[in-house]
């Protein structure tokens, strides 16, 4: 700081979680911030002492970053892990290229869907015989796919199928809330590219 001008200073290297590696922020897309004795909780949840930040402007700078309960006026962020303690939790994206298994097509690019388990979900295979699968890949709007078909409806679900070459069942929703569409990871093929 020189007077009243202040110039802000980028964080020039990335950042990445101290526990996973996940990439937090790309160089560059932060700057430096210093706020004087901020409190912020450990995991744990005990308040320490943190004064240096990297500050973004914008939501979307994130790579991968999750929001927890808001404490007091804060809002508190972690890495995009799936942590589950008391009211804490935070889901991981997908950052891989869903593609249908038989043809290829794209299903959901890469950061669109979460990472979800569900317990012993009974999918259906191509014969109709039950198969229990756990990993999913999910989305709140049916718009975040690039390429997907649904099939009818049995009981209270509505089956995802491959638009193109209707591979499937690849996932579903319940008919009860199509908020929530689950694409099962083990019934598609995942790709960086």
């Amino acid at each position: 700081m020189s007077g009243d001008l202040e110039v802000e200073q980028k964080v020039a290297t990335k950042l990445t979680c101290k526990k996973c590696g996940l990439i937090i922020l790309k160089p560059n897309t932060a700057i430096h911030q210093v706020l004087s004795q901020f409190m912020l909780p450990d995991q744990t949840g005990n308040p320490e002492c943190v004064e240096k930040f990297a500050m973004v402007t914008d939501i979307y700078a994130f790579e991968n970053v999750g929001f927890l309960k808001s404490v007091n006026e804060h809002k508190i962020q972690l890495c995009h892990l799936k942590i589950m303690s008391g009211d804490l939790e935070v889901e991981q994206k997908v950052a891989t290229k869903l593609t249908c298994k038989k043809c290829g097509l794209i299903i959901l690019k890469p950061n669109i869907a979460i990472h979800q388990v569900l317990s012993q979900f009974m999918l259906p295979d191509q014969t109709g015989n039950p198969e229990c699968v756990e990993k999913f890949a999910m989305v709140t709007d049916i718009y975040a796919f690039e390429n997907v078909g649904f099939l009818k409806s049995v009981n209270e679900h509505k089956y995802l199928a491959c638009a193109d070459c209707e591979y499937g069942p690849i996932g579903f929703h319940y008919t009860s809330n199509a908020k929530k569409i689950y694409v099962a990871l083990s019934r598609v093929n995942e790709s960086d590219s």
